[in-house]
């Protein structure tokens, strides 16, 4: 019988996917500016850009088996530990570059520094979120659940920018000064929170779960391939708001963060559309959102000004908020109790890996055409539509 968890347990690993979504959405606002006044390249950019999701490649299905065996508290308090370093050393070496107290290698070795811990420590986050969610609600209302950790998720990558926005005029390091103390705060709810005094210990759990297992293995594929536009598109996009806008770096990243703002209430509406359209299988919201997506890459190709970006931003954010939320949750359906830690780990590996494939080739792809990000992109959003049209396993997903 697995362990059961308190919605006030619940609603801490809510914030916590949540603060961890803002802070890696306030990267992608920040950082592009911030690596044009440090003179960091594209491609190094990508290169740090990508090493957290690397750690969280390794982590995660760690985390995830952790979580399963020992519950996840533990795993809740140490990723939002290793998030809230991850702020802090984020935060002093803009502030450290800018100010010329350092520069060159020392900067690059403080942000990597920083990304790897970060990315070791917080792969944890959205396993546990994923296993307080399976212990906290019954198995009819799991699917809504899942729906609401993406919600969480997609509030916090809508305020990462928005804090971006409001923050930057005060210094590009400002912005994670601020996460800095939502992390903290998050880290001391995920410890003083308890589990209800009658709760039953956890059942120890059987088998590791393979990533090759046949009931997720087509739920890994997608949210791979998705994430890996997704965070090409968070490598690159300021970089494009910049050049293609001819925009200084403070305002290049407040118009960048209102950017990923539109895209971050879109998400969320399409989140929270979710929960109320009982009868759409994640078949159907997985090919619907995906070629929202498509429409929105499109637009980024051809965006020349502020509005058509915008309204890309709208459609991208509006049909991965569709597509995301029902991969994970028709993955979660496909477990027992027992393995909901496993087969989240597994998801935020396949995160990892498109997320580790998106950032490195993000700034490669950039030096080589502004546009070329968004058309390989669209290339990837075309083999995901057909995966979910013709692999049998995304056809015997129950309706969210």
């Amino acid at each position: 019988m697995p362990l059961r968890a308190s919605r006030g347990q619940f609603w801490v690993a809510l914030l916590c996917v949540g603060v961890s979504g803002a802070g890696i959405s306030a990267v992608g606002a920040v950082f592009p500016p911030l690596a044009r006044e440090l003179h960091i390249s594209e491609v190094t950019v990508g290169v740090i850009a990508g090493l957290a999701p690397l750690l969280f490649m390794i982590a995660a299905p760690v985390w995830g088996h952790v979580a399963d065996r020992f519950g996840p508290k533990p795993v809740l308090v140490a990723g939002m530990t290793g998030h809230t370093i991850g702020a802090v050393m984020f935060a002093f070496s803009a502030y450290a570059g800018l100010s010329l107290w350092l520069s060159g290698y020392a900067i690059i070795g403080i942000l990597i520094v920083g990304r790897v811990l970060n990315g070791a420590l917080g792969a944890g986050i959205f396993p546990a979120a994923v296993s307080t969610a399976a212990a906290a609600v019954p198995g009819e209302r799991r699917a809504a659940a899942i729906a609401s950790i993406s919600a969480a998720w997609g509030i916090g990558t809508m305020l990462g920018p928005a804090i971006a926005t409001a923050s930057s005029a005060m210094g590009l390091f400002a912005p994670h000064l601020i996460l800095t103390g939502l992390s903290l705060a998050a880290a001391t709810l995920a410890l003083v929170v308890e589990p209800p005094a009658d709760a039953p210990k956890r059942a120890k759990p059987g088998r590791v779960l393979p990533p090759t297992d046949a009931r997720i293995r087509p739920f890994l594929l997608i949210t791979g391939a998705s994430y890996a536009i997704i965070v090409e598109i968070n490598v690159v996009f300021g970089f494009s708001i910049q050049d293609t806008l001819q925009l200084d770096p403070i305002a290049a990243a407040e118009v960048t963060g209102m950017m990923f703002t539109i895209m971050g209430l879109f998400s969320l509406f399409a989140q929270m559309l979710l929960v109320r359209l009982k009868r759409l299988t994640p078949r159907h919201a997985m090919r619907i959102g995906i070629a929202i997506v498509l429409v929105g890459l499109v637009g980024l190709i051809i965006a020349d000004r502020s509005i058509l970006f915008g309204l890309a931003c709208a459609a991208i954010g509006l049909g991965f908020g569709l597509a995301g939320p029902t991969a994970s949750a028709a993955c979660s359906l496909a477990l027992s109790s027992e393995e909901q830690g496993s087969g989240a780990g597994w998801m935020s590996s396949a995160r990892s890996v498109g997320s580790i494939v998106g950032a490195w080739s993000g700034g490669m792809l950039y030096a080589v055409s502004p546009q070329a990000p968004y058309a390989a992109s669209a290339v990837v959003a075309i083999g995901i539509a057909a995966l979910i049209l013709f692999h049998p396993g995304t056809h015997r997903s129950r309706r969210i």
